[in-house]
């Protein structure tokens, strides 16, 4: 009898195996593995000097840094060698958000600006410290509106431009002397033929920026303005 009882439950732990096994199977349960989180580098003040980055946003209750701008790329641009690329070098400002890993901010700083940062690099804390003092963020220059590849702009200007506005309007001779005149016609300024002269001087001078463009057949000139980085 024990041994009918036995088997008999055994039997019956077997159907409910069988029963549980189905109604894991019905309800399809699908048991996920999460990846561990994400370990984040946080802001260092030694990246300030050590990596000449700028700090442009904190959180607003623990006063984090939570991002900050590569100063080379706001005052210098990226300087990146065009002869092997496919695709168009970026020009956006390289910024950094919460991750703040240094070995990633290195080789940005080696690979898009090599010149500035060896010759940064170069350089005694102290001097670090003065190297972006009095330098025009890129953004307030020319070449950050106009997609240039070399330090000279040349453009190309319309002949009513040149030989109406400014050959005609900004320097009429007839205008200037007058107002150097009496109603009567009797010089005010007893140097007026001088004056006269430096006027046709800074006209002649103004007028030989403009080259005619051999190349158009408009009647068009052409400026050629030069160390346009600066600006």
């Amino acid at each position: 009898m024990c041994k009918t009882m036995h088997l008999g439950s055994i039997a019956v732990i077997g159907r409910l195996v069988d029963l549980a096994a189905d109604l894991l199977a019905d309800l399809r349960v699908t048991v996920v593995i999460m990846p561990p989180k994400k370990k984040t580098s946080p802001w260092q003040p030694a990246y300030k000097q050590k990596l000449g980055l700028r700090v442009t946003n904190r959180d607003v209750k623990t006063s984090t840094v939570i991002e900050a701008i590569c100063s080379f790329c706001k005052y210098f641009g990226r300087q990146v060698d065009m002869a092997n690329r496919k695709r168009a070098a970026r020009v956006a400002n390289q910024t950094y958000g919460l991750d703040f890993r240094a070995n990633v901010m290195t080789k940005h700083m080696e690979s898009q600006h090599h010149e500035k940062w060896n010759e940064y690099q170069a350089l005694l804390p102290s001097e670090q410290l003065k190297f972006f003092d009095g330098i025009v963020s890129r953004n307030n220059t020319l070449h950050w509106y106009i997609e240039i590849d070399s330090d000279e702009l040349t453009l190309k200007i319309s002949n009513a431009v040149v030989d109406t506005i400014i050959s005609e309007l900004l320097f009429r001779l007839e205008d200037e002397m007058a107002a150097l005149e009496h109603d009567d016609g009797e010089a005010l300024d007893p140097n007026i033929a001088e004056h006269a002269a430096r006027l046709i001087k800074l006209k002649r001078n103004a007028l030989l920026l403009f080259k005619p463009d051999c190349e158009a057949d408009d009647g068009s000139y052409i400026i050629m303005i030069k160390n346009v980085k600066r600006f």
